[in-house]
């Protein structure tokens, strides 16, 4: 019978460990900065040097940037590798608009679920936080400073679903869906997108009462809404039918889930 050898783990290793996690979970988030060594060194109860090895560490990985004379920040291209890729696709691909909803339709209804289950009292804080500022952009603010504050709301139901690698996910799809989501506006008229507050609503609604699958079908009506409204509108400018072809793409809600909707949502 054989052993496998014990890895030996220094401070240091624990130390980058834990702020790796606290990166891919989202309490760390990507461009802000760290707190000072010395304060690092008093939270974790360890020596600044082992806090200055950990932060090397995490800096050869690409979570860490240093700022000479600045301090130390969270990576803001940490989906750079992702993004880079699905930005071009949209740029020449028409129907990536469609496919990054498929995406979004499969990995946000999930976000909303465990959002609805596992919220903590602050980050049900931050999503009312970030859609009361996403009704604000909607009236007051052009289509690039709403797409960032629609992007800030889901992203705050990711974090909220306290599962790291949606989040980590998310994160990565940042720059994808603030240009999906302000091309979704360009293209609308005024009276196109009235009902994204409502839906956005009801969906912070139904987490913040803690109704997981209340959550998780209303993300998943609003997300298969967007994709319905982006075909009518290409078809209202092509009158070519085949911009209609992925309408009802994701509207795969069944009878048996419209009847819940119209059960639970509030009169």
């Amino acid at each position: 019978m054989k052993f496998q050898k014990v890895k030996s783990t220094t401070i240091s290793d624990t130390v980058a460990e834990e702020i790796k996690q606290r990166i891919l979970i989202g309490d760390l988030i990507a461009g802000n900065k760290l707190p000072p060594e010395r304060e690092l060194a008093e939270q974790f109860n360890v020596s600044r040097p082992s806090i200055r090895e950990a932060i090397n560490k995490l800096q050869a990985k690409g979570f860490i940037r240093k700022v000479p004379g600045g301090g130390n920040y969270i990576t803001d291209d940490l989906g750079a590798s992702f993004a880079d890729p699905l930005l071009e696709l949209f740029a020449n691909d028409k129907n990536a608009a469609f496919d990054i909803l498929e995406l979004r339709f499969a990995v946000e209804a999930l976000s909303a679920y465990f959002a609805a289950k596992r919220a903590t009292k602050a980050q049900k804080e931050n999503m009312q936080e970030k859609h009361d500022f996403l009704l604000k952009m909607h009236k007051e603010g052009g289509y690039e400073q709403e797409a960032k504050a629609d992007v800030a709301f889901h992203m705050s139901i990711a974090e909220a679903s306290n599962n790291p690698a949606i989040v980590h996910l998310m994160r990565n799809l940042l720059n994808v869906l603030e240009v999906t989501i302000s091309s979704y506006f360009h293209e609308s008229t005024d009276n196109k997108n009235v009902r994204l507050p409502n839906e956005h609503s009801e969906i912070l609604e139904a987490i913040l009462n803690n109704e997981p699958i209340l959550a998780r079908e209303r993300m998943k009506f609003h997300i298969a809404g967007i994709e319905k409204r982006i075909a009518e509108l290409r078809y209202e400018e092509s009158h070519n039918s085949e911009d209609l072809s992925r309408k009802d793409n994701l509207t795969l809600i069944s009878d048996e889930t419209q009847a819940y909707l119209l059960e639970n949502t509030k009169k």
